[in-house]
């Protein structure tokens, strides 16, 4: 029973007799018991029958850890803000916005909805089970696949929420050459063992309505929404009782969403990876790219809803500027995309850490709409076929390929979507572990940077 005497001795210095059964109460509930049952003649004596009895040595050991650190940083020892042990026994202190109340989450941190791939059930389950919002990317799954993936991460979730994301972008004219984009992708073609041509396409996909719906009809019970006006979604998501959070890249963009219904706006600055959340692209392909730090603070005070942040975020420092600028929380996407449960090949995952801040650049000729992504062999060979056919031409021109790039682990031929801050991304980590990294990270930075005002 390590650890015992080293806990009372800290809570018999550093708390009083009243945060001390505070933090017996607390304790109480985090491990399932009944306060009633702590035998001892005062809060201090309940708790050492607490520690002892009821807490192994691992949660003690973190116990004390915890309580050292908020001692150290001048913050009360007692868990106001109701921190819980993660399953595998480690404390982790809440951090809470008025957003965690909106969208039913304990730590105000959303997963990214990335489509075709890094979102499995087992990413979007964990990072809502950890605490944040796991968020699907359905845009080009079938309405049974998108069933059957909310399902799966609902469970791993726990009860906690899952989103669903959809893209609603208008169509992208383009007059580029279809023989053209089809010579070009021949020799990569070839290197993977794929017919000359791609597969006849299977019709249409699903309109984001009723991919949203079969979302929601499995146990989503949030509705995200990028790349264009939220309004169409929103009659179905209030019928639902699911909150809308819309994605944009501009502060006109963002003030039109929330008059549109959105109850959460994401401020996209120019930094993030993937498709750049914006309804319009200028003929020439351009599209504004403002970056996060000027775009959330303009965002916060032009908008009555929530605000996150989201682009170039990689750590806890990142969320706690997010937060001094007046987001609610922050959406990462790029972080998430060397978790354990990621649907990301090796490649990628090197690509992402060897990548320098000038590796991530906005693309077009992969789908046919800009995007941040790193270049590589596919994207040299698609640039020789520009304008291409816009968007969603040229992303199915290309999707089987990528599919079978990834499934190979040929990096050089997949869409390496990456944001600029990619090389923060660290090792392979499970998902709750990054998570609980972002929340203590965020604290000790907010911590540190409030020792600056006592001198």
């Amino acid at each position: 029973m390590d650890g015992v005497d080293g806990l009372v001795r800290t809570v018999g210095v550093h708390l009083s007799e009243g945060e001390a059964d505070a933090l017996l109460g607390w304790l109480a509930r985090r491990l399932g018991r009944s306060k009633a049952l702590a035998r001892g003649d005062g809060p201090l004596d309940r708790l050492e029958h607490v520690f002892a009895h009821w807490m192994d040595d691992a949660q003690r050991a973190h116990l004390e850890e915890w309580l050292a650190r908020r001692i150290a940083l001048g913050d009360s020892p007692v868990p106001a803000a109701r921190p819980r042990w993660h399953p595998s026994g480690v404390l982790v202190p809440a951090l809470r916005t008025p957003l965690c109340d909106l969208l039913g989450i304990r730590i105000p941190v959303l997963l990214a909805g990335m489509a075709n791939g890094p979102t499995t059930p087992e990413l979007v389950g964990a990072v809502s089970r950890a605490g944040g919002l796991g968020t699907f990317g359905v845009a080009g799954m079938s309405l049974e696949g998108v069933r059957a993936a909310v399902r799966r991460a609902a469970e791993i979730a726990g009860g906690a929420p899952v989103g669903v994301n959809v893209l609603v972008p208008p169509p992208l004219a383009a007059d580029g050459d279809p023989e053209r984009v089809r010579a070009v992708l021949a020799p990569l073609r070839r290197d993977l063992g794929l017919p000359e041509d791609p597969p006849p396409g299977a019709g249409p996909p699903p309109p984001p309505s009723e991919l949203v719906a079969a979302g929601l009809e499995a146990g989503a019970r949030v509705v995200s929404v990028g790349l264009g006006d939220p309004s169409p979604l929103v009659p179905l998501a209030r019928a639902a009782g699911a909150p809308v959070v819309a994605m944009a890249a501009t502060v006109e963009e963002a003030v039109r969403w929330a008059a549109a219904g959105a109850d959460v706006v994401v401020a996209q600055g120019a930094e993030a990876g993937g498709h750049r959340s914006t309804a319009e692209v200028a003929p020439d392909g351009s599209v504004p790219l403002v970056g996060t730090m000027a775009l959330v603070r303009q965002v916060v005070r032009r908008v009555d809803v929530p605000v996150v942040a989201a682009g170039g975020i990689m750590d806890g420092a990142g969320i706690a500027a997010a937060l001094a600028l007046g987001a609610q929380g922050a959406q990462l996407g790029t972080r998430f995309l060397v978790a354990r449960e990621a649907g990301v090949p090796a490649s990628w995952r090197t690509a992402l850490r060897t990548a320098r801040d000038t590796d991530p650049v906005i693309i077009r000729s992969v789908s046919g709409r800009p995007a941040r992504g790193i270049r590589n062999r596919l994207t040299e060979a698609l640039d020789d076929a520009a304008p291409g056919l816009g968007w969603p031409r040229q992303a199915a021109a290309t999707g089987d390929l990528r599919r079978a790039a990834a499934e190979q682990d040929r990096g050089e031929m997949m869409a390496l979507w990456a944001g600029q801050a990619a090389a923060l991304a660290g090792d392979d980590q499970p998902a709750a572990e990054i998570v609980d990294a972002l929340v203590a990270e965020t604290r000790a930075e907010i911590a540190r940077l409030a020792a600056l005002l006592r001198g």
